[in-house]
């Protein structure tokens, strides 16, 4: 897996760090440079987090489901796409109201700063599976994840959030693409 490939993959698990913080900046509270800064650090926290442990795990099946290991990839990056495209869906039909708060309490940071991340695990899985260096991705996610959320505030704060649903569908087809391209050039 080359350089590009890791960064779209990085880019596409921000999306919903970026779409979850766009919401939160579309308040009619302005959040400083600090709280956005504590909420994009937890974001990038825990996904480095959810990451190790997918890694590990996708390290322990790598003996076991070696001759098969492109069609899990292949599957788990369509499901986390496919899953990102139908919570998007999802968000369109019904766009939550944000709550007006001075700061965001620790524990709702923390909570959703794992909720965003789930699919960052299951990638840790896939990648595991197929080699790739688990430094390296976790520098460009850790960047991405960090730049999307912050972006995201931003673009809450100017647009309404507005824009997080078109998001999450970009980085979900983006998934969905990579996922084929680690089949195809397996198979092929």
């Amino acid at each position: 897996m080359n350089t590009l490939e890791i960064i779209l993959i990085s880019v596409s698990l921000s999306m919903d760090n970026m779409a979850v913080a766009a919401a939160i900046g579309s308040s009619d509270k302005k959040y400083t440079f600090a709280q956005i800064a504590k909420v994009a650090a937890a974001f990038a926290f825990a996904g480095i987090v959810c990451m190790i442990i997918g890694w590990i795990c996708g390290v322990e099946l790598r003996n076991i489901i070696a001759s098969w290991d492109h069609w899990a990839a292949f599957l788990i990056l369509c499901y986390i796409g496919v899953k990102m495209l139908k919570e998007a869906s999802a968000k369109i039909k019904k766009i939550p109201q944000c709550v007006k708060t001075q700061a965001l309490p620790l524990k709702t940071i923390i909570t959703l700063a794992l909720a965003t991340n789930i699919d960052v695990f299951a990638a840790g899985v896939s990648l595991a599976l197929y080699e790739v260096l688990l430094i390296k991705v976790l520098a460009v996610l850790t960047v991405f994840i960090t730049s999307a959320t912050a972006a995201g505030f931003s673009l809450g704060q100017k647009l309404g959030g507005k824009f997080g649903v078109a998001v999450e569908f970009i980085g979900g087809f983006i998934l969905i693409a990579l996922g084929n391209k680690i089949l195809l050039e397996s198979i092929l």
